[in-house]
């Protein structure tokens, strides 16, 4: 297959190479130095096609310190935004508007499926931190939401 077919059958090429039923794939950037093409799908997997010819791969998002996937990790002393990130930027209803964030609906930092995100406000993501702080109590994994509640008892004993 040349580089034009795989590039006009971006989607059956990945999937067949990869084993993979995913239903879009879109090529992101991140630097203009890469030895490779990489294309992410609308249900969160990364995909590396390299320029030499060698069999595309799926690309192991690593972690950051909070939970959150990131595309690459360190490419060139550029960090890649979180996958959820990417994924909204290339599948997402609209641009993320100031004051919002894309919020993960089962709260499950690695489901980063398109299907799995939706814009919230600061606000109302705070507020959904906090309704699961009290709802998975001490086991919660969110350390934020458990400070976030830490600090508001401490407040209002302060008050009283």
């Amino acid at each position: 297959m040349t580089t034009i077919e795989i590039k006009n059958n971006i989607n059956a090429y990945i999937n067949r190479e990869l084993n993979t039923n995913e239903s879009n794939w879109s090529e992101y950037y991140i630097t203009k130095y890469r030895a490779a093409d990489l294309y992410i799908s609308d249900g969160g997997l990364l995909a590396r096609i390299p320029h030499n010819g060698d069999k595309a791969t799926i690309t192991v998002p690593t972690s950051d310190r909070n939970g959150y996937l990131l595309g690459t990790g360190q490419n060139r002393g550029i960090t890649t935004p979180p996958v959820h990130q990417i994924v909204w930027d290339y599948f997402g209803d609209s641009p993320v508007p100031a004051g919002f964030v894309i919020d993960h609906i089962n709260e499950i930092k690695t489901d980063n499926s398109i299907a799995n995100l939706q814009l919230l406000t600061i606000g109302q993501n705070v507020s959904k931190s906090l309704k699961g702080a009290k709802r998975e109590g001490n086991n919660n994994p969110n350390s934020l939401a458990k400070k976030a509640l830490k600090v508001a008892r401490l407040s209002a004993q302060k008050d009283s």
